[in-house]
């Protein structure tokens, strides 16, 4: 018997050999092809992140600007003329925004209230009892009459 026809020859080890070639290469396709979908993916989550960011950023520079108008009518006497037609002006914009839930905007509020007026003094707080923030009545005021 030659050598190429014994089980386990040269000839049959190649024939092995190339089947399992075979299976790597497709294999390394296979995985090819995974890994361009996610990377795909990952693309479009970064590009959406990047918007979601650009969008935030603007919103914090409008807000940064109306709390500088706000503040500085106050400061300057001028009343609320000035930051309630900014106000007015804001909510048309923020009209077209999406909107969050009503119970974040009002946890929103009592941080702010609790950190800028009832932490200070009551800076916004009116003799009348408004709050020139919001120009509605004072609910930590309200609130702490209550606890008393």
């Amino acid at each position: 018997m030659s050598n190429s026809t014994k089980p386990g020859g040269p000839r049959l080890r190649t024939l092995h050999e190339g089947a399992r070639v075979y299976e790597l290469v497709a294999e390394h396709a296979a995985l090819a092809r995974q890994i361009g979908g996610l990377q795909r993916q990952v693309g479009a989550q970064l590009q959406h992140s990047a918007q979601r960011i650009d969008t935030l950023e603007t919103q914090l520079l409008q807000l940064r600007a109306q709390l500088l108008i706000t503040r500085s009518s106050v400061l300057w006497g001028l009343g609320l003329g000035l930051a309630g037609r900014l106000a007015s002006r804001a909510a048309a914009a923020s009209a077209a925004r999406p909107r969050a839930s009503q119970s974040s905007w009002s946890q929103a509020s009592q941080v702010i209230c609790q950190t800028g007026c009832v932490g200070h003094a009551h800076p916004w707080l009116q003799d009348d009892g408004l709050c020139l923030r919001t120009g509605q009545a004072c609910e930590q005021q309200d609130a702490g009459k209550q606890g008393a």
